[in-house]
């Protein structure tokens, strides 16, 4: 008895879940006639497929007719299926997903679709297929990868090009100043950073749970403030929709795990917005010479909607929403910003003794020129220069294939370079403050950047002379040099790396002591009077004797 598979129509097989086609159709075709499967995909280069024949049968005008389980069923999956034609008759569109997860667990004998032997780097090919109903699988392991398989398709073979897709999320970072989100901002110690994550809501079809965690590590530079909120579709979810994870041994990195997230796989949400804020306070800690303030950010995603992510060992005891390290999930690329930053002390002194001066006060005036770099780095074909290769679980080596590994590389001859871009931004700070020494003669500013400033002294400590005229102090170096320089009148500035300060003595010396009433310069006025006084008398004594000779 003829059995057909007519419930399958042309348009099923064209896609079951997001998969589209295009199909030449037949007329009749003899028993022996063969076909050619064609992928056709941006990045088919770096995956693998597997191909297995579910029906076998014949095939005329797209109708697979005399059907029978094909040699990609196991012996255990067509006894537990049953009869080839009564299955068949069972799939509607509606099911499908539901048919392919379980015709999975009973495959057996795979075909590879490999690589087109033009080298066409965005075109795979499977030739000499039978007719038949067929299962395609993405089997490319993309283990902490930026991107994520393709679900499973079904299909009626005759020469046909299927166009796998996949949704894969993304993550950008900025820091939010007024009405503007910048990538770099330039902030005093003790300021609060804004800080706005923005990702969309992926296509989970096909998938039984999806994982969405946000990972933030911030350097020791700023301080969390731990105050969360996510908005999707542009409305504030509930704070019981997400847990804030806080590490128990660094409180500067944290987690944001989103709970039973797939809920918004639904027309209202699936491309809309996702908007996390935050805030962090850039503290003491701040780096402030060669090392930078770093905040990075990824995310972790579920990315094999053919894995049963609800089974054993997927989520960590007591958080069922954040994957364990055994769970398939995918991670974008992390996003780092860097901010540098110095600092400059000096040490007010007596010029003679060396001894430190406290109650000098001091105004500090100009304007810098806060840089800051942001580095991406990624791999991009380069058949001249490359010398990376891809392998098919999404990694690249150096190393060349050999026959013994060569299974393992997504291609024998393309080549990768790793291109590195470097983006370098910058804002002018104007400073103008007033520090007054402490006990120890130190006056210190941090948070400077290259520039001009000058250094006024305000008030001299007691007894000591104002400075006879303000200090130029000039640091030079830009966010990509390896250190940098300062100057303090012309004259080199030293680096500390204790407290990592460029430093100097700024030498005082006491004022000119006066003779005040009482001391020395009365007591000459009375020796000088006394001897005018004798001198009178003696003049007087001498003119009277003459006077009496005369006489």
């Amino acid at each position: 008895m003829r059995k057909s598979i007519k419930g399958i129509s042309a348009i099923l097989m064209t896609s079951i879940l997001a998969v589209s086609a295009s199909a030449v159709a037949a007329p009749v075709f003899a028993a022996d006639e063969t076909y050619t499967l064609t992928v056709d995909s941006a990045d088919v280069s770096k995956r693998t497929y597997e191909v297995y024949q579910i029906f076998s049968g014949s095939l005329q005008d797209n109708v697979l007719t005399e059907l029978a389980w094909g040699n990609g069923i196991t012996a255990a999956g067509k006894t537990a299926l049953g009869d080839a034609g009564t299955y068949a008759g069972s799939i509607t569109e509606g099911n499908a997903p539901t048919v392919a997860a379980e015709l999975a667990a009973y495959l057996q004998n795979p075909q590879k679709v490999g690589a087109k032997a033009d080298g066409t780097s965005d075109v795979a090919e499977l030739d000499s297929l039978a007719p038949g109903y067929y299962l395609i699988k993405d089997v490319t392991d993309f283990t902490n990868a930026d991107d994520a398989n393709s679900r499973y398709i079904l299909k009626v073979v005759e020469d046909v090009t299927i166009k796998p897709k996949t949704d894969v999320p993304s993550l950008d970072k900025n820091i939010v100043e007024g009405e503007s989100k910048v990538k770099a901002n330039t902030a005093s110690i003790g300021d609060v950073i804004n800080f706005q994550l923005d990702s969309k809501v992926p296509d989970m079809t096909g998938y039984n749970k999806y994982f969405f965690v946000v990972s933030d590590d911030m350097e020791d530079g700023l301080t969390f403030n731990n105050d969360v909120v996510v908005k999707i579709n542009n409305a504030p979810i509930a704070n019981t929709a997400y847990d804030v994870i806080i590490d128990d041994t660094d409180t500067n990195n944290f987690e944001i795990v989103f709970k039973n997230f797939i809920q918004y796989n639904t027309a209202t949400y699936v491309g809309k917005p996702i908007t996390v804020t935050y805030s962090a306070i850039l503290n003491e800690k701040a780096d402030l010479y060669t090392d930078s303030n770093d905040n990075t950010v990824s995310l972790k995603f579920s990315n094999n909607p053919n894995h049963d992510y609800t089974g054993e060992g997927n989520s960590e005891p007591g958080n069922p929403d954040k994957p364990s390290s055994s769970t398939p999930t995918g991670k974008t690329p992390d996003s780092t910003t860097k901010t540098f930053t110095t600092a400059i002390k000096f040490t007010k002194v007596d010029k003679d003794t060396g001894a430190p001066l406290s109650g000098a006060k001091f105004r500090l005036s100009g304007e810098g020129l806060h840089a800051t770099k942001v580095d991406t780095q990624y791999f991009k074909l380069d058949a001249t220069n490359g010398t990376y290769y891809q392998l098919k679980d999404g990694t690249y080596t150096t190393d060349a294939p050999t026959a013994a590994t060569e299974d393992a590389y997504a291609s024998k001859t393309q080549k990768y370079s790793l291109v590195t871009d470097t983006t370098e931004q910058g804002k002018l700070q104007k400073v103008d403050t007033v520090v007054t020494s402490g006990t120890d003669g130190v006056i210190s500013f941090k948070g400077l950047a290259p520039g001009t400033y000058t250094l006024t002294e305000l008030e001299a400590p007691a007894k000591y002379n104002k400075l006879a005229g303000p200090i130029t102090i000039v640091i030079t170096g830009t966010a990509s040099d390896s250190g940098w320089t300062a100057t303090a009148n012309d004259e080199s500035m030293s680096f500390d790396t204790t407290n990592s300060m460029f430093g100097t003595n700024i030498e005082n010396v006491k004022g000119s002591t006066l003779p005040g009433t009482g001391g020395i310069g009365t007591t000459i006025f009375y020796i000088v009077g006394s001897l005018m006084v004798c001198g009178a008398i003696v003049l007087f004594v001498v003119r009277k004797r003459m006077n009496i000779k005369e006489q």
